[in-house]
């Protein structure tokens, strides 16, 4: 990415918690209590206005979770799609299916056994996580 993105205290933190291979993608309260339990204490519109401009210079995307809540991620050079956990709402990018081709040819097996275009921009997948999945 070619942006240039002034330094600012609270917006490099926010980049450096949803950059983190630890975080899946967040909305600005669990970024709030992520700064929180970090020993930090800034307010909501301060949150609002870093991700705002994280988002409008491009390192940052919203993604909706299953309620349609905004979260936030970082913007990935490559395409990718997510998991939504069932029970407790997260959503994990699946940057895997990228190294190979196997959802490519899965759709174009579709389309051509159905006679149909398939658009594969988004997929998300549904289940439990780890934390969440029945024993």
């Amino acid at each position: 990415m070619n942006k240039v993105l002034r330094n600012s205290f609270y917006r490099n933190l926010i980049l450096d918690i949803i950059k983190s291979d630890q975080c899946y993608i967040l909305s600005i309260p669990e970024i709030q209590q992520i700064l929180k339990n970090q020993g930090y204490s800034p307010n909501k519109t301060t949150i609002y206005r870093e991700i705002k401009k994280l988002v409008s210079l491009g390192f940052l995307v919203e993604v909706f979770d299953l309620q349609d809540v905004v979260k936030y991620e970082f913007a990935f050079k490559k395409h990718h799609h997510h998991f939504i956990c069932l029970k407790c709402k997260k959503i994990i990018p699946l940057k895997c299916f990228n190294e190979n081709n196997f959802l490519e040819e899965f759709f174009q097996s579709i389309e051509k056994n159905y006679d149909i275009s398939v658009n594969i921009d988004s997929l998300d997948l549904k289940g439990y996580c780890t934390q969440c999945k029945p024993d």
